[in-house]
């Protein structure tokens, strides 16, 4: 069987060069572009993603989402939130 990266799909490392992920929410997977993220909050064991008008529960904690998260691109401001630094206005 070949490895994931064989197969070009991406490591389980950061989403540093990837435009999506893939979220697992309440009752499905989800492809979200990374751009689309506003920024993402914590809440028993779980975590809030907002994108725009969307809201989604996911199924991870958000010290785990944190790990898979490109620090380039979102920024852990607050132990509850985690922002796209692309939003935060000047």
């Amino acid at each position: 069987m070949r490895s994931a990266a064989a197969r070009g799909w991406p490591d389980r490392g950061r989403l540093r060069a990837h435009w999506e992920a893939i979220f697992r929410t309440e009752d499905r997977l989800d492809l979200v572009p990374l751009e689309s993220i506003d920024w993402i909050e914590s809440g028993n064991n779980c975590a809030k993603l907002h994108c725009g008008a969307r809201n989604d529960l996911l199924g991870e904690a958000l010290a785990r989402l944190e790990e898979r998260l490109d620090p380039d691109r979102f920024l852990h401001g607050h132990r509850c939130h985690i922002v796209n630094v692309a939003g935060i206005a000047a």
